[in-house]
């Protein structure tokens, strides 16, 4: 009997040893799948890359266009675009928000994108927890990947595509902020070195901080009075000339000459944002391109002239600029040179 037992007891022990062996071994399928697909994707994005440098089409998953629309997924032409924009030679910033904005959509839609429906898409849009003009910009990156795998093939050609038809959300914008001009001299008298070359520029160009931060030497023309934005270092990724107005003409006078870049990294405005805090003045969001969109209107009377300087639209400028300010603020601000305060420029 107790033979028999301890052979019982043996068995039972082998048997559980078994089960238990067997579900260690059973791999979580899901999760294999999902990093096959993974590498699935970055597999295909390094032969993508590789047919763009050698000027040869894209690879297409399947055998016809019907079977290339079913199979092709998200997360693929995504990979894709971003392979052709960086080919296109687009801005790096302006790059990398496309991939973030894709990097979100290829995560909730994990599927064929002429599967992807506009009611799902403008689900997915309203779960965001953004706000209205975060939305339609992560709105606009769908609908240039759906463009992009139109073009290609992955979804038909001639009529709109889901993402077309997925509503902006209303974009009220929020108050606009400026500096006033008493304010804007009071922080050049006290501003030092990159600190002040960064203030200067976004309050008398009404630049983006982006587009400062990548500006050389080279690109400033002083004999004929303009600043040139190439098209690399620009957000809308198109070329335009920025004029250099007689104040600032007159502060970055003595610099003539110089080469190289102006600035060493996105440090460099972080710390002229943050000393002109310091200083004890509001500082409204994005307040130097919102001052001098202001001021510059104001003098000008011409919405398009500096929409063209700014790289906006005239629609734009006309409803978030007239009439915050009036033509003798605006004499004021355009005033402010060296002589009115004191250069910390070395």
């Amino acid at each position: 009997m107790r033979g028999s037992d301890r052979s019982s007891e043996g068995g039972g022990d082998k048997d559980k040893f078994r089960k238990v062996g067997r579900r260690s071994l059973n791999p979580d399928l899901g999760h294999v799948h999902q990093l096959l697909e993974q590498l699935n994707t970055q597999l295909h994005e390094l032969v993508t890359y590789r047919a763009i440098a050698e000027n040869q089409p894209p690879p297409v998953s399947g055998s016809s266009q019907s079977n290339a629309q079913r199979s092709v997924g998200v997360s693929r032409i995504a990979a894709e675009l971003l392979a052709a924009k960086t080919s296109d030679g687009l801005s790096n910033r302006y790059i990398e928000t496309i991939r973030g904005h894709l990097r979100r959509f290829s995560a909730r839609f994990e599927c064929g994108i002429a599967e992807i429906t506009t009611a799902q898409l403008d689900a997915w849009l309203r779960s965001l927890d953004v706000g209205p003009r975060a939305r339609n910009n992560i709105r606009g990156s769908v609908v240039l990947l759906f463009h992009f795998a139109q073009k290609h093939g992955y979804l038909p050609k001639g009529q709109s595509t889901e993402a077309d038809d997925v509503a902006k959300a209303r974009d009220r914008g929020g108050k606009i902020g400026i500096l006033t001009p008493q304010e804007l001299e009071r922080i050049l008298r006290v501003a030092r070195g990159r600190t002040q070359l960064f203030i200067l520029l976004g309050a008398f160009t009404g630049m983006r901080s982006s587009e400062i931060l990548r500006l050389s030497w080279e690109d400033i023309n002083f004999q004929r009075g303009f600043i040139t934005v190439a098209a690399e270092k620009s957000k809308t990724a198109t070329r335009r000339l920025v004029p250099v107005l007689p104040n600032l003409l007159a502060w970055l006078q003595p610099f003539s000459g110089r080469t190289g870049a102006l600035f060493r990294s996105r440090k460099d405005s972080f710390q002229a944002i943050g000393f002109a805090k310091a200083c004890g003045i509001g500082w409204p969001n994005n307040a130097l391109r919102h001052s001098y969109a202001t001021y510059r209107l104001a003098m000008t009377a011409d919405a398009p002239r500096v929409a063209l300087e700014m790289g906006n639209s005239p629609q734009k400028l006309m409803t978030n600029y007239r009439e915050l300010a009036d033509e003798q603020e605006a004499r004021s601000w355009f005033a402010i040179n060296p002589s009115t305060a004191f250069s910390g420029l070395d």
